[in-house]
């Protein structure tokens, strides 16, 4: 097989391929188009891979496949905006509910011993 001429005929395949994921939003029929075309380079890469093993080609594809991948899966969040949400909303959530652990209760600083009436704990220390 020639990859040369393989190449030319299906250019404007993964040249539309690679236009369809670089874009931030697709409509119906281009997310249709994108995963038809997902599954002919597929077989494309295939085909190279077996029958002409052209390094070139191959790792091509396998990124222009890699990149279309994330598309269809829907795993284009960056972990950086995960990051940043935990730090902004789940860290002070969590670090709220847990905010009396520390201290046993919340009334702990306020214990009986504390409030004197007249002069005297109402309850009696073990000391005496």
């Amino acid at each position: 097989m020639d990859i040369d001429s393989f190449g030319a005929v299906r250019e404007a395949r993964w040249t539309r391929l690679r236009e369809l994921t670089r874009a931030r939003r697709l409509t119906g029929a281009e997310a249709d188009e994108l995963t038809r075309l997902y599954q002919a380079t597929a077989g494309d890469l295939a085909t190279v891979r077996s029958s002409a093993p052209e390094p070139s080609v191959v790792s091509r594809l396998s990124v222009l496949l890699a990149t279309a991948r994330v598309w269809l899966t829907g795993a284009h969040t960056t972990s950086t905006r995960e990051g940043v949400r935990y730090l902004v909303w789940g860290l002070p959530g969590a670090l709220y509910r847990v905010r009396w652990w520390g201290s046993g209760s919340p009334w702990r600083s306020w214990d009986s011993r504390s409030c004197r009436a007249g002069g005297r704990s109402r309850i009696p220390s073990p000391s005496s």
